[in-house]
Formats: C-alpha cells, structure tokens, sequence
C-alpha cells in the first residue's frame, strides 16, 4: 500500500515539474519579447496571404507543416501597447508561435537583434513521451541581426492574415531550422 502511495506521489511530483517547466518557458519567451522597446514595420504589409480561413502553414526545411489541430489569434492591449500572438500546432507536436509586440497596424514587422523590440518567432517539436526532451528553434537568437519577418497585409477585428518566415536557431543547442511560405489566416479568440 505505502509502495502504490509513494508511486503517486511520484507521478504528481512529475506533472507538477513538467507544468512548472512548461509556464516558465511561456513566461520567459514573453518576457523576452517585453524587453525591447521599439518596433519596425513599413507600409505596403507584404504580399496577400494563400492561407484558407483558420489556417497556419509554412514549410519547415521544405517540409510541409499546417497546423491543423490548434490555429488562432490573440490580440491583448496593455498599458496602451498592442501584441498580437499568432499561434498554431498539429497533431504530432509540432507547433509555431509568433508574437508581434507594439502592433501599430498592416505592416512588415522584422525578427531581428537589431531592433529595439522583440517580435519573436518560435517552431517547437515537442517530444510527447519525453517533455523534457522538446525542441524548439527561436528567431531571433544572441546576434542573429535579420532573420525573417512577419507581414500583415489584413487586420479586422476578428480576424488576421498574412505571410511569415524566419530561421530559427535551437534554444539548447546549434541546429537551425528555417521556415519558407509562412501563410496565416486566423480568427482572434
């Protein structure tokens, strides 16, 4: 009986770890992209998206990736700053997060070190019998400069579409990953 006691104390001890690892990689990818203080975005927001209603796609090192499980949009307003959080996954647990900070409208927004604010892109492959072994590529990265960007040319109130593409490099690592033909069409949540 204390054996079967110790065995669920162990196993919510492991949930409690893995939830703990979880919101502190939110956390600090968020932080992150609250750092920076400016934004850079130009006028004409890039081609028109091919993305259907509801749909996240790109290619993954030419790969396709549609995230067909998971696909929406967030837009927050606070302390009179807009970020607008792109976000998608499938079924094997591969997902892709954008979060555009200080959103002013249609435009190109940059993933780059050398602007003052983050606007963060992230591919993640999570590994569902080992969570500790999840993979993600973040663009950008330590002294990346330019490597990719995000172009909205539609913003409505319920919804948001545009291209995207980035070169992630791995958090834990030095594997790269580039993404091509981002494409979003997404309704806000």
């Amino acid at each position: 009986m204390w054996f079967i006691g110790h065995l669920c104390l162990i196993n919510n001890l492991k949930t409690t770890i893995m939830k703990t690892i979880k919101n502190t990689l939110c956390l600090a990818v968020i932080c992150l992209s609250l750092v920076f203080t400016g934004c850079n975005k130009n006028d004409d927001g890039g081609a028109t998206t091919s993305a259907g209603p509801g749909t996240l796609s790109a290619k993954v090192d030419g790969a396709s990736y549609s995230g067909d499980v998971v696909a929406l949009a967030t837009e927050i307003t606070a302390g009179g700053v807009t970020t607008i959080r792109l976000q998608s996954s499938d079924a094997t647990g591969k997902a892709i997060l954008i979060l555009i900070n200080a959103f002013n409208g249609v435009g190109t927004y940059e993933f780059s070190t050398a602007t003052s604010i983050a606007h963060v892109a992230t591919y993640t492959e999570a590994n569902i019998s080992n969570p500790t072994a999840t993979k993600s590529w973040v663009a950008p990265y330590s002294g990346s400069g330019l490597v990719g960007q995000v172009a909205v040319s539609e913003k409505t109130a319920t919804a948001i579409k545009g291209t995207f593409n980035f070169s992630g490099k791995e958090q834990n690592g030095t594997t790269m990953k580039v993404i091509t033909e981002g494409a979003f069409n997404l309704n806000f949540q």
